[in-house]
């Protein structure tokens, strides 16, 4: 009988520290997700930062590409008015 006694002793204190560290387990899971939430929304607000930071640059690159290319085409037309000039000046001289 004692051996009974002994069986039920041993698999009573196995189930107690089955649930203790299972309730442990849980906790460390429920601490683990919510840590990973977090980690989720700091990545999306830096994604985020980071996006409308590129945009901005894009933004400013445009608007410094368009600038730039409208110098570029008053130089160019200046310049092809300039020896147009020259070209319709030489051909009225010469007649």
């Amino acid at each position: 009988m004692e051996t009974v006694y002994f069986v039920l002793g041993v698999v009573s204190v196995l189930l107690v520290l089955g649930v203790g560290v299972t309730v442990k387990v849980g906790l460390l899971v429920r601490e683990l997700r919510e840590r990973l939430r977090n980690i989720e929304i700091n990545i999306d607000n830096e994604f985020n930062i980071i996006y409308r930071s590129i945009e901005e640059e894009t933004k400013d690159l445009q608007s410094q590409l368009d600038s730039r290319l409208d110098e570029l085409e008053k130089e160019v037309f200046s310049q092809m008015d300039s020896r147009l000039d020259k070209l319709e000046n030489k051909l009225t001289t010469k007649k």
